[in-house]
């Protein structure tokens, strides 16, 4: 057996831990990632990571979002232990940490959705010079320096599709709805302001996009909140995004 495959097979095998098993004792969302930080209790045998059983152990981990099973996690005999690793891991500011099942863009999908069924209606068409501008002027409204901008029309691709390059701060524009500059120019900020460093589309981008919306689109942020959250997506309270919320002025 070659290295690659044993560990494709220690992995396959690897000791899991099925989350709605856990009681949970304490909780916290990360604003940004959308994991959960979980402290809880297993009212049955357990086997951690490294291979030892535990007897109804306690249970501290970071959950994916949308993950039931997960194969990080710690386990312990005692109640105060398990609470000083989970206060250890609440009090780090670096969250989850970017394992590719933490930075997964879990509600991408869901937000495109949500976006052309809401955001996207009535949008107006910038021409070339507009769309720069208006890229400014949000970039100068939250402090941030303004990404390079190439718009890219091609009327021959039926589904253009914009992008945000982060590590150029780069923006590249193949279409000149309003709604789809706003929603580059909030990846902008959401990696820059918030470092966000996870999954594209989460908690903080979603409340970056309402900001953005209120601000230049007119939109009300109470009813785009209630309107994503019918929708299922995760959003981030503007309180726990300080960086954001102190650039609004």
């Amino acid at each position: 057996m070659n290295a690659k495959k044993g560990q494709l097979k220690k992995a396959f095998n690897a000791p899991r831990l099925h989350v709605p098993s856990v009681e949970e004792i304490f909780s916290y969302t990360h604003p940004i990632s959308g994991a959960k930080l979980i402290m809880g209790h297993i009212q049955k045998p357990a086997t951690a990571p490294n291979g030892t059983v535990y007897d109804e152990p306690f249970v501290v981990a970071w959950v994916p979002p949308g993950r039931v099973n997960i194969t990080q996690f710690s386990l312990y005999k005692h109640a105060s232990v398990a609470l000083k690793g989970y206060t250890r891991l609440r009090a780090s500011a670096q969250g989850p940490g970017t394992h590719s099942a933490f930075t997964r863009d879990f509600q991408c999908a869901a937000v495109y959705a949500w976006e052309t069924r809401i955001l996207d209606r009535g949008s107006p068409q910038l021409d070339d010079e507009a769309i720069e501008n208006m890229i400014w002027r949000v970039s100068d409204d939250f402090n941030m320096a303004a990404p390079a901008v190439k718009v890219d029309i091609n009327n021959k691709l039926k589904h253009p599709s914009s992008f945000y390059v982060p590590s150029k701060h780069r923006i590249r524009m193949r279409d000149r709805s309003l709604s789809h500059v706003l929603h580059e120019v909030a990846h902008a900020i959401d990696m820059t302001v918030n470092d966000n460093e996870w999954g594209a589309h989460g908690p903080s981008f979603v409340r970056t996009l309402f900001v953005l919306a209120e601000k230049y689109q007119g939109f009300d942020a109470i009813a785009l909140e209630k309107s994503a959250r019918k929708a299922g997506l995760l959003v981030a309270d503007l309180d726990d995004l300080k960086k954001l919320k102190m650039r609004l002025g």
